[in-house]
């Protein structure tokens, strides 16, 4: 069985950053833990320019929709 990765881009104001961090850890990912076939977060960002990324590894393709 192969994993598959889902890659999200989006952009933040440099401000916000830290309370969508705080909403990832407090919350959404909590709520993505429930999913069959999750594997893993990573929310990574540029703290200058707020380009964030949100990868998401997930069991097989079924599981990532």
């Amino acid at each position: 069985m192969q994993e598959r990765v889902r890659v999200l881009g989006f952009r933040v104001p440099p401000e916000k950053m830290e309370e969508v961090e705080f909403a990832y850890h407090d919350s959404l990912l909590h709520i993505t833990e429930r999913h069959k076939g999750f594997r893993s977060l990573l929310l990574l960002w540029d703290a200058d320019t707020g380009e964030a990324l949100e990868v998401t590894l997930w069991e097989d393709e079924e599981a990532r929709r």
